[in-house]
């Protein structure tokens, strides 16, 4: 699950855009971790 949401996510990213992010309602917890670990590199909020 994390896979599919970095394809999605460093794309938008490395493209300067902003990016929201809907977890799935199966494993929403992938999300939250995964947003720990941008948090934690540095990238910026919105």
């Amino acid at each position: 699950p994390i896979n599919q949401i970095a394809c999605k996510v460093f794309p938008a990213l490395a493209a300067g855009c902003t990016m929201v992010l809907k977890p799935s309602e199966v494993a929403p917890l992938n999300a939250a971790l995964f947003t720990e670990v941008l948090d934690e590199a540095g990238v910026p909020a919105g």
